[in-house]
């Protein structure tokens, strides 16, 4: 079996599907959140996100969860519990649920929405509510290094094995705060345009120091992506910011367009408290109005980064330069310790 869907998945233009891995015995369901015949109503979580979700889910004998412990640059980690929200929930919930990524009080991304980010973060603990509403019966989850090998896995009662995991990953990831980052997504397709791209940049301003710079290597050859093409490169004066006439309903824009908003959002937020400077196929235009430095190559960047950057006078002891290189931000997510 194994072999067979190694060779399956190493064809160019296969089109193999689950059936062909497993066999007939298996029935396989694709969810669409948007099919509200298959949703069911599950309960309401403390935030006011309406669960709904696929009626398999509350129909099945065993729910188990399988997949990889990843992280995400607004949930903290990926899949475990949020296979069920967003994962198999209806287009209502997915678009309520991402909307609690804003804070009320600042209208920007909320603080604790960030990689590795567990307690506080209110998609996380919005998505382990609504988790609570089915009942699963094991998850058996992955572990992966920076280039997206296994090198571990966790099994066991659905909350406990993810949170086993979730320490697991972010054992391996830990940095200091530097004065230079370097990021770069590990090639195509993980920068196959700016949406697919943007987790690595938002794992570099994590560690770079307030009067930092950082380089953000992502080719981008498949441009922005259809949203944010549409939304955000169409005028000069935008910015990258919001619409002028929904700024005042970020939350209801949040709602309705879910994570390529919050991007957006996050980007002009982003480059307003660094300096990124990004070499990318993106048109340098394009790359100025959203707040970038736009640089045709690597060694040009750095050129740049040190007309921007001079090595400190050492004040205290530790007080020094310091430069971080992240080959490949798609996987690799540092923290600070």
């Amino acid at each position: 079996m194994a072999a067979r869907a190694e060779w399956l998945f190493r064809q160019k233009n296969s089109s193999a599907t689950v059936t062909d891995l497993v066999g007939e015995k298996v029935r396989v369901f694709r969810h669409d959140p948007h099919e509200h015949k298959t949703l069911e109503y599950a309960g309401l979580t403390r935030r006011g996100t309406p669960v709904f979700v696929n009626r398999l889910l509350l129909e099945a004998d065993y729910v188990v969860l399988c997949g990889s412990v990843v992280s995400h640059p607004f949930a903290g980690y990926s899949n475990g519990p949020r296979l069920i929200v967003p994962g198999c929930a209806g287009a209502e919930t997915i678009h309520r649920h991402f909307s609690h990524t804003l804070d009320p009080e600042t209208q920007q991304v909320h603080a604790r929405c960030r990689d590795a980010a567990i307690d506080g973060n209110p998609l996380q603990e919005d998505s382990r509510e609504a988790f609570r509403f089915i009942t699963a019966s094991f998850l058996l989850h992955t572990i992966l290094n920076d280039q997206g090998q296994i090198v571990g896995a966790v099994a066991g009662d659905p909350l406990q094995a993810f949170a086993a995991g979730c320490k697991a990953i972010e054992s391996m990831c830990g940095a200091t705060a530097a004065n230079l980052v370097i990021v770069s997504c590990g090639g195509y397709p993980n920068d196959g345009d700016f949406r697919a791209a943007y987790a690595a940049l938002q794992r570099a301003t994590q560690i770079v120091r307030p009067d930092g710079v950082i380089i953000f290597v992502a080719e981008c050859r498949d441009g922005l992506g259809d949203f944010l093409t549409q939304r955000l490169a169409v005028a000069t004066t935008q910015n990258f910011r919001l619409p002028q006439e929904i700024s005042s309903s970020r939350a209801r824009w949040l709602e309705q367009n879910t994570i390529e908003a919050l991007i957006a959002s996050a980007i002009h937020q982003k480059t307003r408290e660094h300096r990124i400077i990004f070499v990318t196929d993106l048109p340098s235009a394009l790359i100025e109005r959203a707040g970038f430095i736009p640089a045709t190559s690597l060694s040009a960047a750095l050129t740049l980064a040190e007309k921007t950057l001079s090595p400190p006078k050492p004040r205290l002891a530790g007080d020094f330069f310091s430069a971080i290189l992240i080959s490949n931000g798609t996987f690799s997510v540092p923290h600070l310790i």
